[in-house]
């Protein structure tokens, strides 16, 4: 139809132009034409196009304020208080008393961390307390350690927790991660009929204290957890950086840095093949913060070939504006 009507509209435009020119001059004439043009039906604008934007393999990173005392959160900020206090006196008191002995009692364990970098102290830290869980859930302690961590109990050393496990904050704090663990894994694309979207799950915690200075070294985890997260109990803005390291490699056009600046009452969550690490705390002040991490309840693992996390995508649709006519 449109070469058939074409002849009709530069019919119509002209005559009105020259109706235009004689009544009101040159200018008018101008106008109507482009008038006549912007409505004639063979040069009106198309409907939008739908397209589809698909972003590939992200990485599923989470965070939320759940006891933030500057924000609406989930709880009161006297949940991080409590936990902080719990990690801070423990934590002094391993320094104090519980590593010495190790240390002097199992020279594999004393060579390994005098080997070790800044990090070593959290990372001894966190074996015991790891150690310490396994013993009070009677489950092997190598189910939760990484592959070169020391799982051996260590003769006249006490691996019992007893005010952490029953101290209420600690339970609200673990079965709200059973919560996110839930939704994060149906985001992440697990089947609603699968295990990893139910409601129970083996989650286990351990602190991490930073003082001025203090940081945490890059590292990953391929245990077979669901994730892994953190909680920063108590962390002033500012002092540190939680880092995740681009995992397509460190060759341009890639490796980039994702810095995500954490807060009292924080959580993120994360998978655990992420590359992450914790820049050195810049203020005078002590972080404490509780990384976990969720496993399936039966006692299986989760198989790298069946983690969802790896193969994320997000999709959406986007409106492309019609091309002028020329």
């Amino acid at each position: 139809l449109l070469p058939s009507r074409l002849p009709l509209e530069i019919m119509g435009q002209h005559f009105a132009a020259r109706i235009a020119r004689r009544t009101c001059g040159m200018r008018a004439h101008v106008v109507c034409w482009c008038w006549c043009w912007i409505t004639s039906p063979s040069s009106a604008a198309e409907a939008p196009v739908e397209a589809t934007l698909t972003h590939l393999w992200p990485i599923h990173f989470s965070s939320l304020p759940i006891s933030a005392p500057d924000r609406p959160s989930i709880f009161q900020p006297n949940l991080g208080e409590d936990l902080a206090q719990l990690a801070i006196t423990k934590f002094d008191e391993y320094i104090k008393s519980i590593l010495p002995r190790e240390l002097k009692s199992d020279t594999t364990f004393a060579k390994k961390f005098y080997q070790a970098d800044h990090s070593r102290v959290n990372h001894a830290f966190q074996r015991w307390q790891k150690l310490a869980f396994a013993d009070i859930q009677n489950v092997p302690a190598a189910r939760f350690m990484g592959h070169d961590e020391h799982t051996s109990m260590i003769g006249g050393v006490n691996y019992s927790w007893p005010e952490l496990y029953e101290h209420e904050a600690f339970k609200k704090l673990k079965n709200f991660i059973m919560d996110l663990t839930k939704n994060y894994n149906k985001r992440s694309g697990f089947p609603p009929e699968s295990t990893a979207t139910g409601r129970n799950f083996q989650v286990v915690l351990w602190a991490e204290i930073f003082r001025k200075g203090d940081a945490m070294r890059p590292g990953s985890s391929v245990n077979g957890a669901y994730l892994r997260g953190r909680y920063f109990a108590q962390c002033q803005r500012g002092a540190i950086k939680h880092n995740f390291e681009d995992p397509r490699g460190i060759n341009p056009p890639y490796g980039k840095t994702f810095s995500h600046a954490p807060y009292t009452g924080n959580l993120v969550l994360y998978p655990t093949w992420t590359s992450q690490f914790v820049t050195p705390n810049m203020y005078n002040t002590t972080i404490a913060s509780w990384s976990f991490m969720a496993f399936p309840d039966d006692g299986s693992h989760v198989d790298s070939n069946d983690d969802r996390t790896g193969r994320v995508s997000v999709t959406k649709k986007l409106k492309i504006p019609p091309m002028p006519r020329m």
